[in-house]
């Protein structure tokens, strides 16, 4: 791939939905009407502007001669009151921005950055439903931790290997030089036995 086009080939899959191709030694985009070059998004405004018609992004000069895009709602402001209003209350969920002195590489990078935050909040959303799900059930992620089992009953600190019925007493070792015929295991240690009753 030439140098420079890695943002124009990101932009035409994740943006407009096109698959990209090669032919001829020439990148091309299939579009829903036919196949046609790549368009050169990060750099033609008139190619760029797709991405704006697309993504509804609305795109204001700013001071140091930059441009400043923002992706917002899915459809577009009635007016520049209504989006100052949305500015001020602060609910950017599923937007995306960039600045810069390159109008179409600006409008670009806040379509690609506002699709990347969707697909993360998305991801975030998934992972809260299943933690929900397991809150329902009556497990809790921080119960999960723990290594606690709930169809046994049983309990395993976190960290330790041990079985059930195994001693977790600190001051008993497997290297001790004590034989008690047990080979460790407290379940073959020899127990006392009652004396047997006189008839």
């Amino acid at each position: 791939m030439r140098p420079g086009r890695e943002l124009d080939v990101l932009v035409a899959q994740e943006v407009m939905g096109h698959k990209v191709f090669v032919k001829n030694k020439k990148l091309f985009e299939e579009t829903p009407v036919g196949e046609r070059p790549l368009r050169l998004y990060d750099s033609d405004l008139n190619h760029a502007w797709e991405v704006v018609e697309k993504m509804n992004i609305t795109v204001i000069p700013v001071q140091a001669d930059a441009w400043f895009a923002f992706v917002g709602r899915e459809h577009r402001w009635q007016s520049p009151a209504e989006f100052l209003e949305f500015l001020q209350k602060g609910e950017f969920l599923g937007c995306g921005a960039a600045v810069g002195k390159n109008p179409p590489k600006v409008i670009c990078q806040a379509a690609i950055n506002a699709l990347q935050k969707r697909a993360e909040e998305s991801r975030l959303q998934t992972e809260g439903a299943g933690h929900d799900n397991l809150e329902a059930a009556g497990t809790s992620p921080a119960t999960l931790e723990a290594g606690e089992n709930h169809d046994s009953g049983e309990s395993r600190v976190p960290g330790e290997s041990h079985e059930p019925g195994e001693s977790l007493d600190s001051d008993e070792s497997p290297d001790s030089d004590e034989d008690d015929g047990s080979d460790g295991n407290p379940s073959r240690r020899p127990r006392a036995t009652p004396p047997e009753a006189n008839p």
